[in-house]
């Protein structure tokens, strides 16, 4: 299985759902795709830990363990926000309940669309609990699925994307956190 394709399709898949939700013409472009070890991912990760992000987290705990996260800059959030509100960039500058639950929308989506491919393609049933959306340092958005600890055990597989609509465009950063025994989706080892 081609797990880079089903991550495209996704995208796509996402993008037309998203177009129809706000009757804009609306795109995902994937800028870098990898699959990391995760002590790879914690010297690579380009955030510092301490910024802030919105997120959504969509565990699913049944046959397979494994956390799908959607983060976005702060920036990009207030952007994206504004963009969605029909507001001029730059109007929306504070978090309040209504840009994460905006914000959080949007991006269950997506996660939720990489959520149903992925089932597809493994010809099975994969449910994910309801995503928690939130806006925090990135260090304890992580802490929420994994501890720093355990994540050197983990795979992650990492997509740095654009969230685009006209001339509007948003960074969003898809990744899965995969317990290596019981996730057979990612390659193996050579």
């Amino acid at each position: 299985m081609d797990i880079n394709n089903i991550l495209k399709s996704t995208f796509s898949e996402a993008a037309n759902s998203l177009t129809t939700l706000i009757q804009k013409p609306f795109s995902i472009q994937q800028e870098d795709f990898r699959i990391l070890e995760g002590d790879q991912f914690l010297n690579e990760l380009e955030v510092n830990p301490e910024d802030f992000y919105f997120a959504s987290i969509l565990p699913t705990p049944e046959k397979f363990n494994f956390y799908v996260f959607l983060v976005l800059p702060e920036n990009s959030g207030y952007a994206l926000f504004d963009f969605l509100m029909g507001n001029p960039t730059g109007t929306t500058t504070t978090v309040d309940e209504d840009i994460i639950s905006g914000v959080g929308e949007l991006t269950n989506i997506v996660g939720h669309t990489f959520i149903n491919k992925m089932a597809d393609s493994l010809h099975t049933n994969i449910s994910a609990t309801p995503p928690v959306t939130t806006f925090d340092m990135f260090a304890a958005i992580m802490e929420s699925a994994v501890t720093t600890e355990n994540i050197r055990d983990e795979k992650i597989l990492y997509s740095k994307s654009l969230l685009m609509s006209d001339d509007s465009a948003f960074t969003v950063q898809f990744f899965i956190v995969a317990d290596t025994s019981s996730i057979d989706f990612l390659p193996k080892d050579e």
